[in-house]
């Protein structure tokens, strides 16, 4: 949630990857189309220059056929497709050139010596084009080796066209050009990349925490929704009772499916209620309600909560007593005050949390509903910030670890 946390670096660069795959599928069509382009342009040649010696064709089309085949492949195969990016300067600019170098050799010999030096100087836009499609592979090195090949190249051709000093220095510029123009879309489209992927891993890593409606507001606020602040919150820690136990006695799949499912119910529950998630602990869960976003009656909604999350283990208890399994028990404690609010933990592995006097309290009070033999416990300042609640009963001055004097402590049960 915070710009000072560093991405995962393993989903950035998986997020290149992805994009680099796809950007290899689009060059490798690009190459077909482009030796597509320049045997017809030899096929005009044959037919027009009636001294054209055509004698490359063959290879050319099979230089064709090759690329075609390539290009097939990528589209099934990622392995080929990353690896594909290769050809461009270690078989497509060489074969280029030696289909060009010939070329050129013909119609100089031929006569055409004009048509030689333009065609020296006109393929340059050719080599800057794969200069082009090199970067688009986002490898840098990939596109340094490319340019110098391309340069070394285009320079060889128009030596051997006789093209003018100038006219030649000014198509090399645009192969220089198009090395610039790589590299800086190359850079910039790593920057999208990783800002996207950001924004994702930010909206899903919120939504573990938030229901949907308060990650939207959070993705809106930005990077301050992170910092640490002090805020006034109500604290549920729920837990289930004895569940070590039964887990013993069962298959390991069996206990993280059952797991999963009263999760399910739970997190479902403190999403209704607008609320948020703090995190798994084992066979329990912690939530907050009141914040990262203030609400008046976040205490009223707490308890709710609670009841919604007893009501739901109800259910799956009928459930397992239909198919002869024990019952399930819980234990939930609420208390609402001051908490610490942020982003808090290392830069690699971060945890929106609260934390505080309040935050053990709470805790505390989930776990004294094992000695006092109620499901819900809450503290007189929860009751007192709720108002009038139905199902509310006194326990009386308990003494919890980390007060100095007893707390008045409230149960919560089922309406009637």
């Amino acid at each position: 949630m915070q710009a000072q946390a560093p991405q995962p670096p393993e989903a950035l660069d998986a997020a290149v990857a992805a994009e680099r795959l796809r950007n290899a599928r689009f060059v490798n069509a690009g190459r077909a189309a482009g030796v597509a382009v320049t045997l017809a342009i030899e096929l005009f040649l044959q037919t027009s220059q009636r001294d054209y010696q055509g004698s490359q064709i063959g290879l050319h089309a099979t230089w064709l056929a090759c690329a075609a085949v390539l290009l097939v492949a990528c589209w099934r195969s990622d392995a080929i497709a990353r690896w594909a990016g290769l050809a461009l300067p270690l078989v497509d600019m060489p074969l280029f050139f030696t289909l060009m170098y010939g070329l050129i050799s013909r119609l100089q010999a031929t006569g055409f010596s004009d048509d030689g030096r333009a065609v020296a100087a006109g393929v340059t836009v050719f080599f800057a084009l794969m200069v082009l499609m090199s970067g688009a592979m986002l490898e840098r090195r990939l596109l340094v080796v490319s340019v110098g090949l391309a340069l070394a190249l285009a320079a060889t051709l128009q030596l051997h066209a006789g093209v003018d000093y100038s006219l030649g220095l000014f198509m090399l510029v645009s192969i220089v050009l198009a090395f610039s123009i790589s590299l800086a879309v190359g850079r910039r489209s790593v920057a999208l990349v990783a800002a996207v992927t950001d924004e994702q891993l930010r909206r899903d890593r919120l939504g573990r925490y938030f229901s949907p409606q308060i990650t939207q507001r959070l993705l809106e606020r930005g990077d301050d929704a992170g910092r640490g602040e002090s805020r006034e919150v109500t604290v549920l820690f729920a837990d289930l009772r004895d569940f070590t136990a039964l887990g013993e006695t069962m298959p390991g799949p069996e206990v993280v499916a059952l797991l999963n499912s009263i999760h399910e119910g739970w997190v479902e529950a403190v999403f209704e209620h607008g609320r948020t998630l703090g995190k798994y602990m084992g066979d329990g869960i912690m939530a907050y309600f009141g914040a990262p976003l203030a609400q008046a009656d976040h205490a009223a909604r707490a308890l709710r909560c609670a009841r919604a999350m007893d009501a739901s283990l109800r259910r799956l208890n009928q459930q397992r007593a239909a198919a002869g399994a024990p019952g399930l028990r819980l234990g939930i404690g609420i208390h609402s005050g001051r908490v610490v609010l942020g982003d808090i933990g290392a830069a690699r592995r971060r945890e929106f949390t609260v934390i505080g006097h309040t935050v053990n309290i709470a805790a505390r009070l989930e776990n004294l509903t094992k000695e006092i033999g109620r499901p819900i416990l809450l503290s007189a300042e929860t009751a007192r910030r709720a108002g009038s609640v139905d199902g509310l009963s006194s326990v009386g001055p308990v003494e919890i670890r980390g007060q100095t004097e007893p707390m008045q402590v409230f149960a919560l049960s089922e309406p009637a």
